[in-house]
């Protein structure tokens, strides 16, 4: 990283699934910016009650208006058509 970006804020959740920090510039030449990093586990049904629960009751993705990038391993698949 530059010497001029700094990082602040950093969260892990208890499940280790989600990681999240702020990046700001020493001369304030943009907004923060906030990175979400998630990782979704790969079976369905618990894929599910992540997403529910995270999005739900989580600090880590916040009501406030803030420059935010979400990103990640979602483990999401396209059903594929029966032939």
């Amino acid at each position: 990283l530059s010497p001029d970006l700094s990082l602040s804020n950093k969260e892990v959740s208890p499940s280790g699934r989600i990681i999240s920090c702020t990046i700001s510039h020493a001369s304030h030449q943009f907004d923060p910016i906030t990175l979400i990093n998630i990782y979704a586990p790969a079976n369905e049904t618990e894929r599910r009650t992540f997403f529910s629960s995270t999005f739900n009751t989580s600090s880590l993705i916040s009501l406030s208006p803030t420059r935010t990038i979400l990103l990640g391993d979602f483990n999401y698949s396209y059903p594929s058509p029966l032939t």
